[in-house]
Protein backbone atom coordinates (compact mmCIF):
# COMPACT_ATOMS: atom_id res chain seq x y z
CA UNK A 1 0.00 0.00 0.00
CA UNK A 2 1.19 3.51 -0.60
CA UNK A 3 0.42 6.22 1.72
CA UNK A 4 -2.10 8.92 0.55
CA UNK A 5 -1.47 13.04 1.20
CA UNK A 6 -3.57 13.42 4.34
CA UNK A 7 -1.51 10.29 5.50
CA UNK A 8 2.16 11.51 4.86
CA UNK A 9 0.72 14.73 6.90
CA UNK A 10 -0.89 12.91 9.47
CA UNK A 11 1.87 10.36 10.58
CA UNK A 12 4.84 12.51 9.30
CA UNK A 13 6.21 12.91 12.99
CA UNK A 14 6.51 8.99 12.73
CA UNK A 15 7.46 8.64 8.88
CA UNK A 16 11.05 11.36 9.80
CA UNK A 17 11.89 8.37 12.22
CA UNK A 18 14.59 6.48 10.68
CA UNK A 19 13.37 3.61 12.54
CA UNK A 20 10.17 3.79 11.11
CA UNK A 21 9.81 6.00 7.66
CA UNK A 22 7.35 5.14 5.33
CA UNK A 23 7.63 1.61 5.00
CA UNK A 24 7.38 1.33 8.16
CA UNK A 25 3.98 3.18 8.90
CA UNK A 26 2.93 1.06 5.83
CA UNK A 27 3.78 -1.93 7.73
CA UNK A 28 1.60 -0.49 11.21
CA UNK A 29 -1.18 0.74 8.61
CA UNK A 30 -1.57 -2.99 7.51
CA UNK A 31 -0.88 -4.80 11.27
CA UNK A 32 -3.52 -5.88 13.63
CA UNK A 33 -3.81 -5.71 17.51
CA UNK A 34 -6.28 -7.25 19.58
CA UNK A 35 -7.18 -5.83 22.86
CA UNK A 36 -8.81 -7.69 26.09
CA UNK A 37 -10.47 -5.36 28.48
CA UNK A 38 -11.96 -1.47 27.41
CA UNK A 39 -10.56 -0.29 30.83
CA UNK A 40 -8.24 0.94 32.37
CA UNK A 41 -4.98 -0.22 30.74
CA UNK A 42 -6.99 -0.97 27.49
CA UNK A 43 -8.39 2.76 27.08
CA UNK A 44 -4.52 4.36 26.78
CA UNK A 45 -3.56 1.42 24.88
CA UNK A 46 -6.58 1.69 22.44
CA UNK A 47 -6.09 5.62 22.03
CA UNK A 48 -2.41 5.40 20.81
CA UNK A 49 -3.30 2.42 18.67
CA UNK A 50 -5.50 4.22 16.81
CA UNK A 51 -3.70 7.64 16.72
CA UNK A 52 -0.61 5.26 15.51
CA UNK A 53 -2.26 4.18 12.50
CA UNK A 54 -2.71 0.30 13.33
CA UNK A 55 -5.10 -0.37 10.80
CA UNK A 56 -7.17 -3.18 12.77
CA UNK A 57 -7.42 -3.18 16.33
CA UNK A 58 -10.29 -5.39 17.93
CA UNK A 59 -12.36 -4.56 21.49
CA UNK A 60 -13.67 -7.23 23.38
CA UNK A 61 -15.07 -6.09 26.71
CA UNK A 62 -18.86 -7.33 27.72
CA UNK A 63 -19.43 -4.19 30.28
CA UNK A 64 -20.79 -0.98 30.43
CA UNK A 65 -19.36 2.79 31.75
CA UNK A 66 -19.74 2.89 35.20
CA UNK A 67 -19.12 6.23 37.07
CA UNK A 68 -16.35 4.43 39.02
CA UNK A 69 -13.90 3.87 35.65
CA UNK A 70 -13.51 7.12 34.41
CA UNK A 71 -10.71 8.30 37.30
CA UNK A 72 -8.41 6.25 35.23
CA UNK A 73 -10.17 4.55 32.15
CA UNK A 74 -9.56 7.46 30.29
CA UNK A 75 -11.22 6.84 26.54
CA UNK A 76 -14.99 7.27 28.37
CA UNK A 77 -16.26 10.11 29.54
CA UNK A 78 -19.63 11.26 31.84
CA UNK A 79 -21.68 11.28 28.93
CA UNK A 80 -20.71 7.68 28.14
CA UNK A 81 -22.24 5.79 31.46
CA UNK A 82 -24.15 3.30 30.92
CA UNK A 83 -23.34 2.60 27.37
CA UNK A 84 -21.09 -0.74 26.38
CA UNK A 85 -17.67 -0.11 26.82
CA UNK A 86 -16.35 -1.17 23.42
CA UNK A 87 -19.09 1.33 21.54
CA UNK A 88 -17.35 4.79 23.48
CA UNK A 89 -13.85 3.40 22.91
CA UNK A 90 -14.46 2.64 19.51
CA UNK A 91 -16.17 6.30 18.55
CA UNK A 92 -13.12 7.70 20.33
CA UNK A 93 -10.82 5.74 18.49
CA UNK A 94 -12.31 6.52 15.08
CA UNK A 95 -12.42 10.36 15.95
CA UNK A 96 -8.98 10.21 16.43
CA UNK A 97 -8.29 8.14 13.25
CA UNK A 98 -10.70 7.16 10.56
CA UNK A 99 -7.97 5.46 8.79
CA UNK A 100 -8.18 2.58 11.53
CA UNK A 101 -10.93 -0.62 11.39
CA UNK A 102 -12.30 -1.40 14.60
CA UNK A 103 -13.62 -4.40 15.27
CA UNK A 104 -15.94 -4.28 18.74
CA UNK A 105 -17.13 -7.65 20.21
CA UNK A 106 -19.10 -7.48 23.77
CA UNK A 107 -18.90 -10.32 25.11
CA UNK A 108 -16.29 -12.13 27.11
CA UNK A 109 -13.45 -14.08 26.39
CA UNK A 110 -13.73 -17.62 27.33
CA UNK A 111 -11.91 -20.53 26.39
CA UNK A 112 -14.55 -21.79 24.46
CA UNK A 113 -14.29 -18.63 22.15
CA UNK A 114 -10.60 -17.08 22.69
CA UNK A 115 -8.96 -18.94 20.00
CA UNK A 116 -11.43 -18.21 17.80
CA UNK A 117 -11.29 -14.40 18.30
CA UNK A 118 -7.39 -14.20 18.73
CA UNK A 119 -6.37 -16.01 15.38
CA UNK A 120 -6.86 -12.70 13.17
CA UNK A 121 -4.85 -10.40 14.88
CA UNK A 122 -0.95 -9.91 14.82
CA UNK A 123 -0.30 -8.86 18.36
CA UNK A 124 -2.80 -9.36 21.73
CA UNK A 125 -2.94 -6.53 24.73
CA UNK A 126 -3.83 -8.21 27.88
CA UNK A 127 -5.79 -5.28 29.59
CA UNK A 128 -8.10 -7.72 31.39
CA UNK A 129 -8.60 -7.21 35.45
CA UNK A 130 -8.70 -10.37 36.61
CA UNK A 131 -6.33 -13.26 37.33
CA UNK A 132 -8.91 -15.98 35.54
CA UNK A 133 -8.86 -13.87 32.17
CA UNK A 134 -5.52 -12.68 32.66
CA UNK A 135 -4.63 -16.61 32.49
CA UNK A 136 -6.73 -17.33 29.43
CA UNK A 137 -4.86 -14.90 27.97
CA UNK A 138 -1.75 -16.22 28.45
CA UNK A 139 -2.34 -19.80 27.38
CA UNK A 140 -4.90 -18.43 24.65
CA UNK A 141 -1.98 -17.23 23.13
CA UNK A 142 0.31 -20.15 24.10
CA UNK A 143 -1.69 -22.55 21.95
CA UNK A 144 -2.40 -19.92 19.05
CA UNK A 145 1.27 -18.92 18.99
CA UNK A 146 0.26 -15.08 19.50
CA UNK A 147 2.66 -12.70 20.88
CA UNK A 148 0.89 -11.08 23.80
CA UNK A 149 1.69 -8.26 26.68
CA UNK A 150 0.54 -8.75 29.98
CA UNK A 151 0.12 -6.16 32.57
CA UNK A 152 -1.22 -5.29 36.33
CA UNK A 153 -2.03 -2.80 38.36
CA UNK A 154 -2.91 -2.34 41.63
CA UNK A 155 -2.33 1.05 44.45
CA UNK A 156 0.69 2.60 43.36
CA UNK A 157 2.52 -0.11 41.58
CA UNK A 158 2.29 -2.07 37.93
CA UNK A 159 3.87 -4.55 36.52
CA UNK A 160 4.43 -5.68 32.82
CA UNK A 161 6.15 -8.54 30.34
CA UNK A 162 5.60 -9.66 26.75
CA UNK A 163 5.58 -12.76 25.95
CA UNK A 164 6.65 -14.17 22.20
CA UNK A 165 5.54 -18.31 22.51
CA UNK A 166 8.16 -20.36 22.17
CA UNK A 167 10.70 -18.02 22.19
CA UNK A 168 10.10 -16.39 25.73
CA UNK A 169 9.40 -16.85 29.40
CA UNK A 170 5.44 -17.42 29.17
CA UNK A 171 2.86 -15.75 31.74
CA UNK A 172 2.75 -19.30 33.59
CA UNK A 173 6.89 -19.25 34.22
CA UNK A 174 6.32 -16.69 36.63
CA UNK A 175 3.02 -17.30 37.97
CA UNK A 176 2.35 -21.21 37.88
CA UNK A 177 -1.57 -20.48 38.69
CA UNK A 178 -4.00 -17.61 40.06
CA UNK A 179 -3.68 -16.74 43.63
CA UNK A 180 -6.67 -18.21 45.67
CA UNK A 181 -9.35 -15.91 45.63
CA UNK A 182 -9.55 -12.84 48.19
CA UNK A 183 -5.21 -13.54 48.16
CA UNK A 184 -4.23 -10.57 46.31
CA UNK A 185 -7.31 -7.51 46.98
CA UNK A 186 -8.60 -6.00 43.35
CA UNK A 187 -8.68 -2.21 42.87
CA UNK A 188 -12.05 -2.08 43.62
CA UNK A 189 -10.74 -3.09 47.27
CA UNK A 190 -7.34 -1.82 47.52
CA UNK A 191 -7.50 0.99 45.24
CA UNK A 192 -5.26 2.36 42.57
CA UNK A 193 -3.79 5.56 41.52
CA UNK A 194 -5.25 6.39 38.30
CA UNK A 195 -2.34 7.41 36.09
CA UNK A 196 -0.85 4.81 36.51
CA UNK A 197 -3.18 2.39 34.16
CA UNK A 198 -1.99 5.02 31.97
CA UNK A 199 1.65 4.59 32.54
CA UNK A 200 1.17 0.81 31.85
CA UNK A 201 -1.26 0.86 28.70
CA UNK A 202 0.77 3.19 26.85
CA UNK A 203 3.97 0.72 27.86
CA UNK A 204 1.63 -1.96 26.10
CA UNK A 205 0.75 -0.11 23.42
CA UNK A 206 4.56 0.54 22.76
CA UNK A 207 5.16 -3.28 22.54
CA UNK A 208 2.62 -3.60 20.15
CA UNK A 209 4.16 -1.22 17.76
CA UNK A 210 7.70 -2.05 18.37
CA UNK A 211 6.59 -5.75 17.57
CA UNK A 212 4.40 -4.85 14.27
CA UNK A 213 7.66 -2.41 13.07
CA UNK A 214 9.97 -5.27 13.81
CA UNK A 215 12.04 -2.47 16.01
CA UNK A 216 13.83 -2.51 19.05
CA UNK A 217 14.21 -5.09 22.12
CA UNK A 218 10.55 -6.42 23.30
CA UNK A 219 10.07 -6.94 27.00
CA UNK A 220 10.62 -10.58 26.55
CA UNK A 221 12.38 -12.72 29.57
CA UNK A 222 12.08 -9.83 31.99
CA UNK A 223 9.43 -8.57 34.54
CA UNK A 224 9.17 -4.69 34.35
CA UNK A 225 7.81 -3.39 37.69
CA UNK A 226 6.75 0.13 38.18
CA UNK A 227 6.59 2.00 41.80
CA UNK A 228 4.67 5.51 41.27
CA UNK A 229 5.40 6.55 44.56
CA UNK A 230 8.82 5.91 44.26
CA UNK A 231 8.85 7.07 40.73
CA UNK A 232 11.08 4.06 39.90
CA UNK A 233 11.05 1.27 37.01
CA UNK A 234 13.13 -1.91 37.59
CA UNK A 235 13.34 -5.19 35.34
CA UNK A 236 13.57 -8.16 36.83
CA UNK A 237 15.01 -11.07 34.35
CA UNK A 238 13.02 -14.07 34.02
CA UNK A 239 14.01 -17.35 31.90
CA UNK A 240 11.91 -19.98 31.15
CA UNK A 241 10.78 -22.67 32.89
CA UNK A 242 11.25 -26.45 32.29
CA UNK A 243 8.79 -27.27 35.06
CA UNK A 244 5.98 -24.52 33.55
CA UNK A 245 2.73 -26.30 33.28
CA UNK A 246 1.77 -24.53 30.28
CA UNK A 247 5.72 -24.00 28.02
CA UNK A 248 7.93 -26.67 29.59
CA UNK A 249 9.13 -30.33 29.23
CA UNK A 250 6.20 -31.37 30.27
CA UNK A 251 3.26 -29.56 30.14
CA UNK A 252 0.44 -30.21 32.23
CA UNK A 253 -2.24 -28.08 30.56
CA UNK A 254 -2.83 -28.94 27.25
CA UNK A 255 -6.27 -27.56 26.59
CA UNK A 256 -7.88 -24.12 26.92
CA UNK A 257 -9.93 -23.98 29.90
CA UNK A 258 -11.63 -21.37 32.42
CA UNK A 259 -9.83 -20.89 35.21
CA UNK A 260 -11.61 -20.72 38.94
CA UNK A 261 -9.95 -19.30 41.74
CA UNK A 262 -10.08 -21.38 44.80
CA UNK A 263 -11.53 -19.78 47.84
CA UNK A 264 -8.87 -18.60 50.72
CA UNK A 265 -10.60 -20.75 53.28
CA UNK A 266 -10.51 -17.74 55.90
CA UNK A 267 -11.58 -18.40 59.60
CA UNK A 268 -11.51 -14.72 59.71
CA UNK A 269 -15.02 -14.14 59.07
CA UNK A 270 -16.15 -16.90 62.18
CA UNK A 271 -13.54 -15.46 64.41
CA UNK A 272 -10.31 -17.35 63.71
CA UNK A 273 -7.42 -16.10 62.93
CA UNK A 274 -6.62 -15.02 59.12
CA UNK A 275 -4.94 -17.24 56.77
CA UNK A 276 -1.38 -15.89 55.76
CA UNK A 277 -2.24 -15.19 52.01
CA UNK A 278 -4.51 -12.26 52.97
CA UNK A 279 -1.92 -10.14 54.39
CA UNK A 280 0.47 -10.70 51.62
CA UNK A 281 1.67 -7.91 49.42
CA UNK A 282 1.99 -9.43 45.65
CA UNK A 283 5.33 -9.01 44.30
CA UNK A 284 6.32 -5.56 45.44
CA UNK A 285 9.90 -6.50 44.40
CA UNK A 286 11.35 -4.37 47.18
CA UNK A 287 11.42 -4.38 50.78
CA UNK A 288 12.91 -1.64 52.97
CA UNK A 289 13.20 -2.00 56.62
CA UNK A 290 13.16 0.44 59.08
CA UNK A 291 16.69 0.35 61.12
CA UNK A 292 14.92 -0.68 64.57
CA UNK A 293 13.25 -3.59 63.12
CA UNK A 294 16.69 -4.64 60.86
CA UNK A 295 18.64 -4.31 64.06
CA UNK A 296 16.12 -6.69 66.31
CA UNK A 297 16.12 -9.06 63.41
CA UNK A 298 19.86 -8.80 63.91
CA UNK A 299 19.68 -9.51 67.41
CA UNK A 300 17.41 -12.21 67.26
CA UNK A 301 19.43 -13.96 64.58
CA UNK A 302 22.78 -13.38 66.98
CA UNK A 303 20.60 -14.69 70.02
CA UNK A 304 19.40 -18.14 68.26
CA UNK A 305 23.10 -19.19 67.34
CA UNK A 306 23.88 -22.16 66.54
CA UNK A 307 20.14 -22.54 65.74
CA UNK A 308 18.44 -20.88 62.90
CA UNK A 309 15.85 -17.93 64.49
CA UNK A 310 12.55 -17.05 62.13
CA UNK A 311 9.85 -14.67 61.97
CA UNK A 312 7.69 -12.52 60.54
CA UNK A 313 8.02 -8.41 59.31
CA UNK A 314 5.35 -6.18 58.60
CA UNK A 315 4.10 -3.07 57.48
CA UNK A 316 2.83 -1.21 54.52
CA UNK A 317 4.01 0.00 51.16
CA UNK A 318 6.90 -2.44 51.06
CA UNK A 319 8.07 -0.76 54.27
CA UNK A 320 8.48 -2.65 57.28
CA UNK A 321 7.92 -1.18 60.49
CA UNK A 322 7.30 -4.34 62.51
CA UNK A 323 9.34 -7.05 63.91
CA UNK A 324 7.93 -10.51 65.11
CA UNK A 325 10.38 -13.24 66.53
CA UNK A 326 8.88 -16.32 66.64
CA UNK A 327 9.94 -20.14 67.98
CA UNK A 328 11.95 -22.59 65.45
CA UNK A 329 9.48 -25.50 66.23
CA UNK A 330 12.29 -27.58 64.36
CA UNK A 331 15.21 -25.85 66.61
CA UNK A 332 17.45 -26.93 63.87
CA UNK A 333 20.86 -24.75 62.86
CA UNK A 334 19.67 -25.95 59.35
CA UNK A 335 15.94 -25.57 58.41
CA UNK A 336 13.37 -23.78 60.26
CA UNK A 337 9.17 -24.43 61.23
CA UNK A 338 7.20 -21.50 62.66
CA UNK A 339 4.14 -22.61 64.70
CA UNK A 340 1.10 -21.69 62.85
CA UNK A 341 -1.06 -20.38 66.03
CA UNK A 342 1.81 -18.17 66.50
CA UNK A 343 2.28 -16.86 63.08
CA UNK A 344 -1.79 -16.43 63.16
CA UNK A 345 -1.28 -14.24 65.91
CA UNK A 346 1.60 -11.59 64.78
CA UNK A 347 -0.44 -11.48 61.46
CA UNK A 348 -4.03 -10.97 63.02
CA UNK A 349 -2.03 -8.17 65.52
CA UNK A 350 -0.14 -6.56 62.07
CA UNK A 351 -3.86 -6.41 60.99
CA UNK A 352 -5.31 -4.58 63.91
CA UNK A 353 -2.41 -2.22 63.79
CA UNK A 354 -3.34 -1.46 60.04
CA UNK A 355 -0.45 -3.08 58.29
CA UNK A 356 -0.03 -6.45 56.51
CA UNK A 357 2.62 -9.23 56.49
CA UNK A 358 5.74 -7.99 54.52
CA UNK A 359 8.31 -10.97 54.68
CA UNK A 360 9.03 -14.34 56.32
CA UNK A 361 12.48 -14.32 57.91
CA UNK A 362 15.21 -16.45 59.21
CA UNK A 363 18.55 -16.51 60.11
CA UNK A 364 21.75 -18.64 58.68
CA UNK A 365 23.77 -19.28 61.15
CA UNK A 366 26.40 -20.95 59.29
CA UNK A 367 25.85 -20.53 55.50
CA UNK A 368 25.50 -18.14 53.01
CA UNK A 369 22.31 -15.47 52.58
CA UNK A 370 21.04 -17.12 49.75
CA UNK A 371 17.96 -19.43 49.27
CA UNK A 372 18.81 -23.09 50.03
CA UNK A 373 16.83 -26.05 48.76
CA UNK A 374 15.23 -26.13 51.97
CA UNK A 375 14.27 -22.72 52.15
CA UNK A 376 12.57 -22.85 48.75
CA UNK A 377 10.92 -26.07 49.67
CA UNK A 378 9.33 -24.06 52.27
CA UNK A 379 8.69 -21.05 50.00
CA UNK A 380 4.98 -21.90 48.95
CA UNK A 381 3.09 -19.04 49.13
CA UNK A 382 2.85 -16.90 46.24
CA UNK A 383 4.26 -13.28 46.52
CA UNK A 384 5.72 -13.06 49.81
CA UNK A 385 9.37 -11.99 50.24
CA UNK A 386 11.56 -14.18 52.39
CA UNK A 387 14.36 -12.57 54.05
CA UNK A 388 17.60 -14.12 55.22
CA UNK A 389 20.05 -13.01 57.76
CA UNK A 390 23.33 -14.75 57.21
CA UNK A 391 26.06 -14.60 60.22
CA UNK A 392 28.56 -17.14 58.21
CA UNK A 393 31.67 -14.40 58.59
CA UNK A 394 30.46 -12.90 61.86
CA UNK A 395 29.27 -9.83 59.92
CA UNK A 396 25.59 -9.86 59.66
CA UNK A 397 24.53 -10.14 55.38
CA UNK A 398 20.79 -9.26 55.02
CA UNK A 399 18.83 -10.29 51.53
CA UNK A 400 15.42 -10.94 50.42
CA UNK A 401 14.03 -13.41 47.88
CA UNK A 402 10.72 -13.82 46.60
CA UNK A 403 10.21 -17.35 44.58
CA UNK A 404 8.48 -18.02 41.40
CA UNK A 405 7.83 -21.39 40.73
CA UNK A 406 10.67 -22.59 42.60
CA UNK A 407 13.11 -20.33 41.01
CA UNK A 408 14.19 -18.00 44.12
CA UNK A 409 14.86 -13.98 42.07
CA UNK A 410 16.09 -11.48 44.35
CA UNK A 411 14.85 -8.55 45.70
CA UNK A 412 16.25 -5.11 46.73
CA UNK A 413 16.36 -4.57 50.52
CA UNK A 414 16.76 -1.07 51.48
CA UNK A 415 17.55 -0.08 54.97
CA UNK A 416 15.45 3.16 55.85
CA UNK A 417 16.80 5.31 59.69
Amino acid sequence: MSLNDEQIERYSRHIILPEVGGAGQERLLAGSVLIVGAGGLGSPAALYLAAAGVGHIGLIDADEVDLSNLQRQVIHTTADIGRPKIVSASEKMNKINPDVKVTTIKQRLTAENALDIIKDYQFIIDGTDNFPSKFLVADACHFAGKPYSHAGILRFSGQTITVVPGHSACYRCLFQRPPPLNAVPSCSQAGVLGVLAGVMGCLQATEAVKYLLNKGKLLTDNLLVYDALEMSFRKVPLKKNKNCPLCGENPAITALKDEEQKACDSREEAGGMPPPHTMMVYHNMKLTIKKEVYNSMIEAALEAVPLEACGLLGGNDGIATEFYSLNNADASSEHYSMIPEEQFAAIKKMRQNGNRMLSIWHSHPASPARMSQEDIKLAFTPGIVYTIVSLETGTPVVRSFEVHDGIPVETETILKA
